[in-house]
Parts: structure tokens; C-alpha cells; sequence
């Protein structure tokens, strides 16, 4: 057998080499334009009741927005504000009983607070709403030996010389349901109780309460005969003050007041009685749930009250300090007011 010679072995094998084939290259088709689709309009939403009641609450909310932050965007939080009733006519709460007042004669002192509330009328009992802290306030300054349930209001004249009264006497669901005037002409009726009962102090629960009862005061009050010392009553632990202190309690701020010290009127007793020959006015900042007064705090006020009850009853105190109230002034005062 012959062997093939390289020239002729090369010849052979190169007709199985792999070669890569050319691939021509392929236009894209050409793209047309294509239409925008139609906008898709969305039908109108009904809004349900309490989806429109959601809305009107957003109303009454109060948007507050913070600083930028450092990407740009400003954020947004909503805080709520509550919006305060309007005048109630004694008509609208009509089907609502008064709270009767525990009062008798003598007592050490006796809590003024502005009307009952719808659930004071229902219980016939004060301070009787789940969120008021009355009774908590009352029991931690030391007044009561434990916790009392307002429905048990009847036992505090007789074993702690506490009573209770309002400025007036038709209930409400908010204090902003009533009007000024009918505050201010309470006035009166509350002074013919205090001469009657001749207790050492009476407590207001609220300043707004006393800003309304001191409006009808100042009008005819005597001038005090010695001038006022600041030194002869701080009797808070530490100085809670409103707003920025002042030298004297005078009349003539009502939006200043020192809870350390009694306001500086008196109710002077001349014939006489059974009880106090002067009475004293306080006030402690207001008890309801909605105020911003914690309980803590509520309580110092109310021990700065439980000691000035007791500075009365062991001290001498000079009473020519206080401005005596001139009962025939405010009768006057009411008349006009009521005119």
C-alpha cells in the first residue's frame, strides 16, 4: 500500500476545515409613531356618611408644619384643637336636674366650682366625670383619710368641714355654654350663701370661675386699710405661678395669679353667728380632664389651701390687709348687669 505524500494528505484534510460564515447584517424595522392611549376618566366616588364626617372633623384640626428637612421636603403633622361650644340657652338642658349644694354652717371650706356637667347632673354628685380629677386631688392633699367616690360627697361636711357649691346652678355639657353675664350675676347669690353659712374659705375650681366672680367684686370693694405682704402667706412648698409672678395679688391683672396665696378680698361677718367672723377666697387651677394641670401638680395647689385653712385656725391673721367686699355694691352691680 502506497503512503500519500504530505502535499496530498494536506489537500485531503483541508476540505473538512471549519470555517465561520459571514452574517450579513439586518436592518431594525422601522418603528411607526404609536398613539398615546386615552385617559382613562375615573367615575365619581360617592362618599359615604362617615367618610364625609371625617372630613368636616379634618376641619376642625389644627395643621401644624415643621421646618424643612435637609432633602427639601417640609412634613406635615395635624394636631388636633378642640372647638369650644357655643352659648347654651337654659332651654336646651331643660330636662337636666341641678346639683343640690352641701352646705351648713361653720364649715372650713367650702369648693365653688362653675356649673355642674351633664354627668354631675346625672349622678347628683360633683365632679362626677370619669376624667376630673377632683377626687384624687382632694384625697392626695390630705382632705379626705382615703379615696372618696363623688357619690359620697354627701359625708364631707359632717366629717371634714368640706362643702360644695356652684357659681351656677344649671348644668351644661361645657362651661363655654354659658355666658359671662349669667356667671357674673351669680355672683350675688353665692355671696348671699357665703353670708349665710360663714365658712373660712371658699375654693374656686378654676380661674375662670374667679376671674367672672372678682369682675362683679372690684367694682365696690372697700380699699384694704394695710398694704399687702407677700411674706405673711406663701404657703405653697414651691412657687406655682400662672404666669410670671407679682409683687402684690393685685385686681388689677386677671391674667396674673399666685395659687400660693388667698386672693386678697374678704367677706367680713359683723353680727354675730355660728362659723368664721371672715371669710377667704382661694383658687386652684380647674380639675378637668381637659386642662393640662397634672395631677401632681393639681395636688400641691391643693395643699397650699389644706395649710391656709390651718394658718386660719391657729394664727392670727391680719385681715385689714384684704379688701372687704361690700355686699350693697354688688347687688347694685348685679341690678345692672341684669338690666
Amino acid at each position: 500500500m502506497s503512503t500519500p505524500t504530505p502535499t496530498k494528505l494536506a489537500t485531503h484534510l483541508a476540505k473538512f476545515r471549519y470555517e465561520t460564515a459571514a452574517i450579513p447584517a439586518i436592518q431594525s424595522p422601522k418603528r411607526e409613531p404609536v398613539d398615546p392611549a386615552p385617559a382613562i376618566v375615573s367615575p365619581q366616588i360617592r362618599r359615604t356618611p362617615a367618610k364625609r364626617k371625617r372630613d368636616l372633623k379634618l376641619e376642625d384640626e389644627y395643621v401644624e408644619r415643621s421646618p424643612s428637612s435637609p432633602d427639601g421636603q417640609t412634613s406635615t403633622k395635624v394636631r388636633k384643637v378642640k372647638v369650644n361650644r357655643p352659648y347654651a340657652s337654659p332651654e336646651t338642658y331643660a330636662h337636666l336636674k341641678a346639683v343640690p349644694d352641701l352646705l351648713r354652717p361653720g364649715l372650713k371650706l367650702v369648693f365653688c366650682g362653675i356649673n355642674p356637667s351633664i354627668t354631675s347632673s346625672t349622678k347628683q354628685a360633683p365632679y362626677s366625670h370619669p376624667s376630673n380629677r377632683f377626687w384624687k386631688a382632694l384625697h392626695g392633699a390630705g382632705f379626705t383619710d382615703r379615696l372618696y367616690d363623688p357619690q359620697e360627697c354627701i359625708y364631707l361636711p359632717e366629717r371634714f368641714g368640706i362643702g360644695m357649691t356652684n357659681l351656677v346652678s344649671r348644668p351644661t355639657a361645657e362651661q363655654a355654654e354659658l355666658s359671662s353675664k349669667e356667671m357674673r350675676i351669680g355672683a350675688l347669690d353665692l355671696l348671699r350663701k357665703i353670708q349665710e353659712h360663714r365658712p373660712g374659705i371658699v375654693c374656686f375650681v378654676g380661674k375662670k370661675i374667679w376671674d367672672e366672680f372678682e369682675f362683679v367684686l372690684k367694682r365696690s370693694a372697700k380699699p384694704a386699710r394695710k398694704p399687702w405682704r407677700d411674706e405673711a402667706f406663701r404657703l405653697g412648698e414651691e412657687e406655682v405661678t400662672a404666669s410670671p409672678s407679682e409683687s402684690t395679688p393685685s385686681s388689677k391683672s386677671s391674667k396674673k395669679i399666685q395659687w400660693d396665696q388667698p386672693r386678697p378680698y374678704r367677706v367680713a361677718h359683723k353680727s354675730p353667728g355660728e362659723g368664721f367672723a371672715n371669710t377667704l377666697f382661694w383658687v386652684v387651677p380647674s380639675t378637668s380632664g381637659l386642662v393640662r394641670v397634672q395631677l401632681p401638680e393639681q395636688i400641691e395647689h391643693f395643699k397650699a389651701a389644706l395649710r391656709m385653712i390651718d394658718l386660719m385656725q391657729t394664727s392670727t391673721i391680719d385681715f385689714e390687709m384684704f379688701r372687704e367686699v361690700d355686699i350693697d355694691g354688688v347687688v347694685l352691680t348685679v341690678a345692672t348687669l341684669s338690666a
